[in-house]
């Protein structure tokens, strides 16, 4: 960070900004479970207002993070949140839950031209020799703040209540947009990497991928976490089977917890043995991907809340593997002025894999129990893991160039 000043500020923006997140987070989900007395499928709606725009707007959302200047967009986004985020407080003193939903959404709507321009961004803040430090510590950085933001935010709302939450993480937009502010124009854009006069499509992106088989394999790499979600089966693993504390207030915090834990061991020693290369690279998803199925098929097991900790743990390793690895190969692969387009398509299907498997798995498990749905989504994700897996002589063989 000493050497790559402009990404140490993205960096500090993304600490501040993930912490301010989790205070809005938390307490839509308490307004929602209260005014619908627990209800599921409101907590369920709620989720989706989180996940859905990124799968909706993403053609929209890469054309903007490629047509516009990156930095100015991350700038605006910050501001139109902090406003969002203060319009929570009479839609809560009204008890309208509709109108809690359309704000969520509007919020995250913004949020998904924010999180692609942010990892567009990220290559021209960095030296090339860096790039795979700089996007790991990004990486590891959001499994810290959902374990410390998770925590904090709990905390503060029980102390101050949720007025106070909302208007703490419009501070914390506001505290992210002058930190991005301050990044040098002129040191938030690769020189000659923007074709001047191009007509900035999302269907020409399409073709890019389609014309790069291997770069569009890597993109498809998060839906394997999506394939295997596991929220749910936090959640009922820590009320239900295991439940420790309050309600199984304390399991489930144990379980988040290991796999926070996870998610950032993971790529922190990978990266000990990485030299840069996306042959060594991809090698470390197939391991991730394999660790992923390992973990749920492990805790489909599970005899006691110590081996559930550890293969949640596992589930977490595997993850944060597969999304770290295959970020950064997208960031030295494809060329700048496709960025946006590209991590806007990426994330959409990260999140559309999560959103459907989510629904499927809560369903089933209504149907079949928990432990044969945990069993099903394991084996689920072992063939992604297969293919790519057998796909890696053929990948190195086709390698593209780093841009």
């Amino acid at each position: 960070m000493r050497e790559n000043p402009g990404f140490a500020r993205l960096w500090a923006a993304e600490v501040v900004s993930l912490l301010g997140d989790w205070f809005t987070i938390i307490a839509l989900a308490v307004l929602v479970s209260r005014g619908t007395g627990g209800s599921g499928l409101a907590i369920g709606g709620l989720l989706l207002t989180q996940l859905l725009p990124a799968v909706v707007f993403a053609p929209w959302a890469g054309v903007i993070v490629d047509r516009f200047d990156r930095r100015r967009l991350l700038i605006g986004s910050d501001a139109i949140r902090a406003v969002l985020v203060l319009a929570f407080i009479p839609a809560a003193a009204a008890g309208r839950n509709e109108w809690l939903y359309i704000l969520a959404f509007l919020h995250f709507t913004v949020a998904s031209v924010f999180e692609p321009g942010r990892a567009a961004l990220m290559p021209a803040l960095l030296a090339p020799a860096d790039l795979v430090a700089g996007s790991t510590l990004s990486n590891v950085t959001w499994s810290v703040m959902a374990a410390l933001g998770g925590l904090a935010g709990g905390t503060f709302l029980t102390l101050l209540g949720l007025r106070a939450a909302f208007v703490l993480d419009s501070f914390s937009f506001v505290a992210s947009a002058a930190l991005i502010a301050t990044i040098p124009r002129e040191r938030a854009e690769r020189p000659g990497t923007r074709a001047t006069g191009e007509s900035v499509r999302f269907l020409t992106a399409v073709r890019y991928l389609i014309a790069h088989p291997v770069t569009g394999a890597t993109l498809l790499v998060k839906a394997i976490n999506g394939l295997a979600v596991v929220d749910t089966f936090i959640v009922i693993y820590g009320t239900r089977l295991f439940a420790r504390g309050e309600s199984g207030a304390l399991s489930v915090g144990l379980l988040y917890a290991s796999y926070g834990l996870g998610a950032l061991l993971a790529p922190t020693l990978l990266n000990l043995r990485n030299d840069g290369t996306q042959a060594r690279m991809r090698r470390f998803i197939a391991l991730g991907a394999g660790l992923l199925a390992a973990g749920l098929l492990m805790l489909s097991g599970a005899p006691s809340l110590g081996v559930a900790c550890l293969a949640i743990m596992l589930r977490g390793m595997g993850g944060s593997i597969t999304w770290t690895f295959s970020t950064i190969i997208l960031q030295q692969v494809v060329p700048d002025r496709m960025l946006g387009r590209v991590f806007a398509l990426d994330f959409a299907c990260a999140q559309l894999a999560a959103v459907s498997c989510a629904l499927a798995w809560g369903v089933l498990m209504d149907r079949s129990g928990v432990r044969p749905v945990v069993v099903l989504a394991g084996c689920l994700a072992l063939l992604p893991c297969a293919v790519w897996t057998l796909g890696l002589a053929r990948m190195d063989r086709q390698e593209p160039a780093v841009h």
